[in-house]
Formats: structure tokens, sequence, C-alpha cells
């Protein structure tokens, strides 16, 4: 969408209160250079789970990859649950919302831990 648009839709969600979640990262993206690089954001996040995971680099891939999986198939927890800030759930449903179709092979998480 160009710009003109997104600024027209900016408007109606400023007089309706309500403003659509591709709209909000479009106005994320122009005001902050650092969100225009949603996988390193996401990689990060991913990164902060597995310190939460107890075991071995394997094992804690194998445990984000699960709730990634979770996450696509419930789409629901993704959006509404709310987890506590020490639990790999809660970085990991962060990493989701940034980037919904990220990793999905166990090799993709483990380079994303190295």
């Amino acid at each position: 969408m160009k710009d003109a648009d997104q600024l027209a839709r900016l408007r109606v969600a400023a007089k309706t209160g309500v403003i659509p979640e591709d709209l909000a990262r479009w106005v994320l993206w122009k005001l902050d250079p650092l969100s225009r690089h949603p996988r390193g954001e996401r990689d990060e996040l991913l990164r902060r789970a597995a310190e939460c995971i107890p075991g071995t680099r394997w094992h804690k891939a194998r445990v984000i990859l699960d709730l990634l999986s979770m996450f696509r198939i419930y789409p629901g927890l993704a959006k509404a649950a709310v987890y506590h800030e020490t639990s790999a759930a809660h970085w990991v449903q962060r990493a989701h919302r940034i980037d919904p179709f990220g990793p999905q092979s166990l090799r993709h998480v483990l380079r994303i831990l190295d």
C-alpha cells in the first residue's frame, strides 16, 4: 500500500480509536528504524526464550519449535494468552506476533540460537 493510503487509514483509526495491527506496524516502521528489522528482534526474543529453558541446546530448540507450532495451530493463544515473563512461552509468543511465519524447522531454530 502507498503511504497516502496508509495515512488515510491512520486518520480513520484516530477517529474510531481502533488501529489495525498491520497499520500499527507500518507506523512503527516509519517512525522507528529499529522496527524495520523484525527478524532480528524475533531472533533476540527466541534467544531469550532459550535462556528460560533448562537443558541442552537441542532440547531448547525443540521446545521453542513446539511452542511456535502451538501458536500457529491455535492462533488465539498467540493473541490473547498471557504468560509470565520468566516463561519461554512469553518470549516465543512475542516472537510469533512479530513473525507468525517464522522458523518452522529445528535446523532454523538451532541456527538462531547459535
